[in-house]
């Protein structure tokens, strides 16, 4: 993982640490834009430029959704790949995000 780390932007780099240091609870966009102080603009583009990276993502959705500050249902950002230890609970949140 180091040597993508290191082709990244600052703020690509910024955004992804945040998203890796909050593990299975992961992040919105608008929880990222409020602690860096940035723009929604500039948080958005960043979070898909990593969710759609080649070969392969660093970070995708959660089936779960959050609400931001504005009370909207937002997409919550983890680690590509990461999974809860009980696979019952991933279900759970697929189940959600049907609803």
């Amino acid at each position: 993982m180091a040597d993508i780390e290191d082709k990244l932007s600052d703020l690509q780099l910024q955004v992804y640490n945040m998203i890796k240091t909050a593990g299975w609870e992961g992040c919105t966009t608008d929880e990222i834009e409020a602690k860096l102080g940035r723009t929604h603009q500039s948080i958005s583009a960043r979070v898909n430029e990593l969710a759609n990276m080649k070969p392969k993502p660093l970070i995708e959705a959660r089936a779960a959704r959050r609400k931001t500050r504005a009370g909207k249902p937002a997409a919550i950002y983890i680690l590509y790949g990461l999974r809860r230890a009980n696979p019952e609970m991933d279900k759970a949140d697929e189940t959600k995000k049907e609803d």
